[in-house]
């Protein structure tokens, strides 16, 4: 708590020295202003609460009165609105005995003209004329996605600072919120996984645990929202979705989101608090100890002052007590996690940054935010990440939000399967709709596996399609995929998208990736047809992320009628294991030793 305190008050001073926030024309200048503004007022305003120094709520009362002068806060962009509403709100609460009866006016009146007046459109009211670009009831994937949240928690804030000057319109979003969020937490259950990807877990899961803790605060009750299924398992979702070195596996259109700033983020030590649970007491602290000890670089370090891990402060009412009831050992090594998204983890160890560790996509495609990518797996080994997910490509490309099974989005290398690391007919894309379930996962010491089904996603493809992972002895990996009755009209085509240098064996049948001065060895089992060759990873649009350093190890399986099975192992450099035995998918269970389900 020291150390977090010390990390505030160093931010506290920088956002005094700070120049006053200006209003943007720029939506998405606008955005990053209403963040830094919560930056500024809640550090501010919490040091002032600490220490008691005047010039710090003087500071963050200039910044208060500022941004409510703004003419509005971006209504054509809500999230805009949504996050400066909640600045507002916290500053007139945590600054209320330090401002005037004219000031707090002001701030009711920004509060009610400029965030709370567009609750009523929200919510389903049509005959209301201030209507904004977010509508909790709408059929889109805003009424869903982060939105949701972020969109909800802003006008709850509104909704309890004006609860005793406008009663029944601030009832009229305590009834929205209830009802609408849950849209949104349903994509949680029932194992906590987010689909939009870890990036925006942060984002929304920060606004759903804001609602939460809100309600329960000032309302004495969350209506049973937090008892639904997969918020108290969301927690969770932080501790596997990193590997070995601390890269999220980044599906979707995230960004590669790192567990010292994602798995301290103060949504999670509200989550760990408020279900109790000790056992992830300890590996939230000492990420977090480690975030106090990382300067802004790269992204962060662009964002208006303030902008960056604006809810920081909130740890300090939210920090769960040291506890040693936890040990990484005790946790499942391997695991599957369903939800719309489904993910699969399987790792030889914990705390060991040079361990072999893979992640696998399954379940739906279609969420907002998502990429044609089931089947997609990230591989890391000897501290080196061999298999990258690519992340999202710039969001003003024309069409890139067009996600109808024709949609424009689907043309963007980042967005299709093509640069993803799974398998498919020749260039044919995913269907948008299609659903992979995973049907068999098994644990055991030093041996692990999950198989999805992929009939769905390339319909008429093949009588049914299958892809199996499995981590062997805890040392090297197996890729599976059977196609029965395939068409015969386009070859089969596995890929993985690398970083590493790929040096091809003169038959093609083996691979060495270099990287880090470290090696990966792939190698096909089956088919004797198989080969592998080296892909550009450059996409033909220049507008496009080009890729740079990146390249497509693929093999391929010349077009045929015949059953295919194609097999692959993924040998570390470090491992002195692997087999040359191919057991079919449904032999898996028998073969590894009828391993118990870890879910």
């Amino acid at each position: 708590m020291a150390k977090l305190l010390n990390k505030l008050r160093e931010d506290a001073e920088v956002y005094y020295h700070a120049d006053l926030l200006e209003y943007q024309d720029s939506n998405s200048k606008q955005l990053m202003v209403s963040r830094a503004a919560i930056g500024r007022i809640l550090t501010l305003g919490l040091i002032y609460q600490v220490d008691g120094e005047e010039r710090y709520a003087r500071r963050a009362k200039e910044e208060l009165m500022n941004v409510a002068s703004f003419p509005d806060w971006k209504p054509s962009q809500f999230l805009s609105v949504a996050e400066m509403s909640v600045a507002v709100a916290f500053g007139y609460d945590w600054l209320y005995n330090e401002l005037s009866a004219q000031e707090r006016a002001e701030l009711r009146q920004a509060l009610l003209d400029k965030a709370l007046v567009y609750g009523p459109a929200a919510y389903g009211d049509i005959s209301q004329r201030k209507v904004a670009n977010w509508s909790a009831v709408a059929d889109r994937d805003t009424a869903i996605n982060n939105w949701n949240p972020v969109c909800n928690g802003g006008l709850l804030a509104a909704a309890l600072v004006l609860q005793e000057q406008t009663p029944e319109l601030s009832a009229v979003v305590y009834k929205g919120v209830t009802e609408t969020l849950p849209r949104t937490l349903e994509y949680y259950g029932p194992d906590g996984v987010w689909p939009e990807s870890p990036t925006y877990w942060g984002y929304g899961t920060s606004y759903v645990v804001l609602c939460l803790a809100l309600m329960q605060d000032q309302l004495g009750s969350d209506n049973g929202l937090s008892a639904l299924p997969g918020i108290a398992e969301t927690a969770d979702y932080t501790r596997y979705i990193f590997g070995p070195t601390g890269v999220a596996f980044t599906y979707g259109d995230g960004g590669p989101a790192r567990d010292v700033i994602l798995g301290s983020s103060p949504s999670v030590a509200w989550l760990i608090q408020h279900f109790d649970q000790s056992s992830s007491v300890p590996l939230f602290r000492k990420r977090l100890s480690r975030f106090l000890d990382t300067k802004l670089s790269g992204y962060f370090a662009s964002l208006t002052p303030g902008a960056a891990h604006r809810f920081t402060p909130l740890a300090t009412l939210w920090l769960p007590e040291a506890s040693e009831a936890y040990s990484d050992d005790s946790s499942p090594l391997n695991i599957h996690h369903d939800g719309f998204s489904e993910l699969v983890f399987l790792r030889s160890r914990w705390n060991d940054p040079n361990g072999l560790w893979l992640a696998m996509k399954a379940g739906q495609n279609g969420f907002a935010h998502s990429h044609l990518d089931l089947g997609s797996f990230v591989l890391e080994a000897d501290g080196v990440r061999w298999g990258e997910d690519l992340g999202s490509d710039s969001y003003g490309l024309k069409g890139y939000w067009d996600s109808k099974p024709d949609g424009m989005r689907w043309s963007y290398y980042r967005m299709n399967n093509l640069s993803h690391n799974t398998i498919g007919p020749g260039q044919t894309l995913q269907s948008v709709t299609a659903t992979a379930p995973v049907i068999d996962f098994k644990s055991a010491p030093e041996m692990a596996y999950a198989v999805v089904d992929m009939t769905e996603v390339y319909p008429d493809a093949a009588e049914r399609m299958r892809r199996g992972v499995a981590m062997l002895d805890n040392a090297y990996i197996l890729i599976q995929d059977e196609w029965t009755a395939p068409s015969g009209h386009q070859p089969t085509v596995w890929r993985m998208m690398t970083r590493a240098a790929v040096a091809l064996s003169a038959d093609g049948r083996s691979a060495t990736l270099t990287l880090q001065g470290k090696e990966l060895m792939a190698r096909i089992l089956k088919p004797e047809t198989a080969q592998f060759s080296i892909e550009s990873a450059t996409p033909s649009n220049p507008k496009e992320k080009q890729n740079n350093g990146l390249r497509v190890l693929t093999a391929t399986v010349p077009p045929t009628t015949e059953d295919v099975q194609l097999a692959i192992v993924l040998i570390p450099g470090s491992s002195k294991s692997e087999s040359t035995q191919v057991t079919a998918l449904d032999l898996w269970a028998d073969a590894f030793g009828g391993m118990d389900n870890a879910n």
